[in-house]
């Protein structure tokens, strides 16, 4: 027998399998576990690279041990400086958990990539449904047929302002 099933064997309760293999070890789940785990990495080197900058800032203002109590330490302090750096570690931080957090979720989810994504949202939302209705009662024109229709008309109304 040659595996396959016969025409009259098919029918609606025969449940059909994914298109990929579901097992932990196939090559799809370790390249979503790639990426949660690139998100990992990406976290804690922004980690230590906070801490460090942390570690820095405290040294940088404790005063030497031998000074005088009547004197003021010296501090440099540069309020511009200051807040750049902190934008910049907090812009790093948020990336880095973004990552993980995603690379997570296409892990959970099963989701191989951003085009898989978008296919799965739309296909439970009804994106694409709803698009076809609305095509359909604007008499067929899509998006882009509506936006050169509309700005055609308006090219209309400025020639027949200005020949007024």
């Amino acid at each position: 027998m040659s595996g396959r099933i016969p025409k009259h064997a098919e029918s609606e309760d025969v449940r059909r399998l994914p298109d990929h293999d579901t097992s932990i070890l196939s090559l799809r789940s370790r390249r979503q576990f790639g990426f949660w785990a690139t998100g990992g990495v990406f976290m804690l080197l922004s980690t230590l690279v906070t801490r460090r900058s942390i570690a820095r800032r405290y040294q940088s203002i404790r005063p030497p041990f031998f000074h005088p109590s009547n004197e003021a330490p010296v501090v440099t302090f540069n309020g511009p400086l200051e807040a750049v750096e902190a934008l910049s570690l907090a812009s790093l931080n948020v990336f880095s958990f973004s990552i993980l957090i995603t690379g997570g979720m296409f892990w959970a989810f099963d989701i191989s990539s951003v085009k898989e994504w978008r296919d799965r949202t739309r296909a439970k939302l009804g994106y694409e449904d709803s698009i076809a209705e609305e095509q359909s009662a604007d008499g067929g024109k899509t998006p882009d047929e509506w936006i050169v229709a509309v700005l055609d008309k308006e090219d209309e109304d400025k020639g027949r302002r200005r020949g007024k």
